[in-house]
């Protein structure tokens, strides 16, 4: 008797111990890595920039990883269980953005937490930073964001203009996105650094093709002054 209730314990031991779940695999979590620009600035910008931390909807402020699946229902936003972002888009962007404007600010580019007066104040809005697949085996990385251009101390309007820019994923999984986005991200910051030196360019050129105020009259005389007798 006492060995068949061993037998039996050692039996529903092993049926408990098999019917357990198989530990999940651990998440893999991801960045931009070391995101490549195209070229090197030829002329630095002699300005001060601010870069605000950007804005973007409540489903890209955290650290999922997004796709959508164009081939069925584009209009649906889907996350991968096993991979994340190590911070979130908004940061990943944010600091990407800093880092090429950097390279062309010869006074260089901040964050506005540092309280600091600037020449241009830069707001990022994103729209879209997700793995689009068109076919199972066929994706794209999508990054669209929208920037504002502000100027002076009174940081008045200056600029706007919106950029979006999709790179192909080399696999259709979550690594292939992380390096599509990648590709997009450094691509839409290589632009928008590109606009922001060419408006900044022209705003100088206006201020210094403004006609100097002359003092003199139709006349020929200062103001307030009589002429001799």
């Amino acid at each position: 008797m006492k060995s068949f209730l061993f037998f039996a314990a050692t039996m529903t031991a092993l049926t408990a111990c098999s019917l357990r779940p198989a530990p999940r695999p651990p998440v893999a979590r991801y960045d931009l890595g070391d995101a490549r620009f195209s070229e090197s600035p030829a002329k630095q910008l002699p300005f001060v920039f601010v870069v605000h931390e950007p804005s973007a909807a409540a489903w890209l402020d955290t650290r999922d990883m997004h796709y959508r699946l164009e081939y069925e229902d584009g209009s649906r936003i889907r996350r991968y269980a096993g991979s994340r972002w190590a911070v979130s888009p908004l940061q990943l962007l944010g600091d990407l953005l800093r880092r090429r404007l950097a390279l062309f600010a010869e006074k260089g580019a901040a964050v506005p937490d540092y309280g600091i007066e600037a020449d241009y104040w830069l707001r990022p809005t994103i729209d879209e930073f997700s793995q689009v697949f068109d076919t199972p085996s066929a994706s794209r990385g999508v990054v669209a964001l929208r920037v504002v251009l502000l100027k002076g101390r009174n940081r008045s309007f200056h600029a706007q203009k919106s950029f979006r820019v999709e790179a192909p994923a080399p696999t259709p999984d979550a690594h292939g996105g992380v390096i599509a986005l990648r590709t997009a991200s450094a691509q839409a910051c290589e632009a928008i650094v590109s606009w922001v030196a060419e408006e900044t360019a022209l705003a100088s050129g206006a201020v210094r093709a403004r006609p100097a105020r002359s003092l003199l009259t139709a006349s020929g005389r200062r103001p307030g002054t009589t002429p001799c007798r």
